[in-house]
């Protein structure tokens, strides 16, 4: 994360996350953004990922990009949204930059 006067920008990515797990099964928070970096309002984004297998690699029977979405609260708390978008996902790959 680097600050520019108002700006944040921030940088998400991961090799193998099970996204549906986290934000259904166990939903808590992936991580928390300290102070002085979070938002004063809420804020949600489309990230786009790729299916992988248990250990990282691409996934060969699902080679599409897929959508889910997360969210930032004004608490810092970074969290997946359950909604259909994360219906039996498995483990996913992503790299996003927000501002």
């Amino acid at each position: 994360m680097q600050r520019f006067g108002p700006t944040i920008m921030a940088s998400f990515m991961t090799t193998r996350s099970p996204v549906q797990h986290f934000a259904r099964q166990k939903p808590v928070p992936l991580f928390t953004i300290p102070e002085g970096f979070r938002p004063v309002l809420e804020i949600e984004w489309d990230v786009e990922d790729w299916p992988v297998l248990s250990d990282g690699t691409l996934d060969p029977q699902n080679p599409e990009p897929r959508t889910f979405l997360m969210r930032i609260s004004t608490d810092g708390t970074v969290r997946y949204i359950d909604n259909e978008l994360v219906d039996g996902v498995g483990y996913l790959r992503y790299n996003v930059q927000l501002a």
